[in-house]
């Protein structure tokens, strides 16, 4: 297995140029956009090199719809 990578340095290597702010970047943690799920150490995130971004689910419908899901 690879070594962790602070989660800034993994958005360089997957956005360039274009990467997301730290503070999106911690948003995308909290709310599980990212997957394998980041470590947290201390005061950062490390990722794994080959996680990736992946879109929420759609909230909607009815609850019991939702929870079978």
């Amino acid at each position: 297995m690879s070594a962790l990578l602070p989660l800034d340095a993994w958005a360089r290597e997957q956005y360039g140029e274009h990467a997301p702010s730290v503070r999106t970047l911690q948003r995308w943690v909290r709310e599980k956009r990212i997957a394998p799920l980041p470590e947290r150490h201390g005061l950062r995130y490390y990722v794994r090199p080959d996680a990736r971004y992946v879109e929420p689910r759609p909230i909607g419908g009815r609850l019991v719809d939702r929870i079978k899901a």
